[in-house]
């Protein structure tokens, strides 16, 4: 990973080769084996099949921290588990948290 992802384009532009790593790693049509999931930040192999987050732990919501768990511990809001799993993609360990409006650019184009 570049030493400056700090910077938001390089930030968008690691979480594009990523998008796109796991969409070669999945197949360009891969979805949830349980629910249809397709956003591949969401995916994952487990005993053979594709499955989405959500339905491998079985939990519907997931606490986010909002300003990262090292820089406010306290500060959580629920996420449903999928999209936890994408803003997290967002956020590289120890960076500032992404902007909102990067992962809603992610939502829409089906990341």
């Amino acid at each position: 990973m570049p030493a400056d992802t700090d910077q938001p384009v390089c930030r968008l532009l690691h979480l594009l080769w990523r998008m796109e790593g796991r969409r070669h790693r999945f197949g360009p049509r891969a979805r949830c084996a349980r629910c249809g999931e397709h956003r591949v930040l969401a995916l994952s192999w487990v005993r053979g099949q594709i499955v989405c987050a959500r339905c491998w732990t079985g939990r519907a919501v997931e606490w986010h921290h909002v300003h990262g768990r090292d820089r406010d511990p306290w500060l959580v809001a629920p996420v449903p588990t999928n999209w936890h799993r994408i803003i997290s993609a967002l956020t590289p360990a120890g960076a500032a948290p992404a902007c909102p409006r990067t992962f809603l650019a992610v939502a829409r184009c089906g990341g």
